[in-house]
């Protein structure tokens, strides 16, 4: 049974009333128990199990030239990710806009350092992101359900959702 993060859980620090009405929304996904020989019955389940909390922060000047189209959050993630050392790829959800507590599955760019999240996809900066940093080979390797972008948020794949993520995938300060 996966249990909700506390607060603290991540370096990001104390989640505001954002950050908590976001995690309340995954984890009512994420409480539907697995089925039989499975870790993980929805990709909110992992989420909240491997993910931590990011602290919003608006895209640096220097990296808005690697600004997306709104709708390609994962590709712009990748991009961005691809372009510039030191970023890590997340995957997870986030609340995109003020007064809104549904969470919405998406990508973005974490600085593992400070637990910031750099969105490079939404014009403004979302309201509280949650999500699991992945690792350079885990994001180029990755299964990946037949058209999707996503590597976990979207369709859980069948391997992910049995054994869990595998060793190395989830991104530390020590592996970007």
């Amino acid at each position: 049974m996966t249990t909700t993060p506390s607060p603290g859980h991540a370096p990001a620090g104390e989640l505001d009333g954002a950050g908590r009405a976001l995690l309340a929304s995954v984890a009512e996904i994420a409480a539907i128990p697995p089925a039989a020989g499975e870790r993980y019955a929805f990709a909110q389940a992992l989420v909240l199990d491997q993910g931590r909390a990011w602290t919003p922060a608006p895209l640096p000047a220097d990296l808005e030239p690697y600004r997306g189209a709104p709708g390609f959050c994962y590709e712009n993630a990748a991009a961005l990710v691809d372009a510039v050392p030191g970023l890590v790829y997340v995957e997870g959800y986030a609340c995109p806009l003020p007064g809104t507590n549904w969470a919405i599955p998406h990508a973005w760019v974490g600085r593992l350092a400070d637990g910031a999240a750099l969105d490079p996809t939404w014009p403004t900066v979302g309201t509280a992101y949650y999500g699991v940093p992945l690792t350079a080979s885990y994001l180029r390797d990755a299964p990946r359900a037949l058209g999707a972008q996503a590597l976990l948020v979207e369709m859980l794949p069948r391997s992910v959702r049995a054994g869990g993520l595998p060793p190395g995938a989830v991104a530390t300060g020590k592996s970007v």
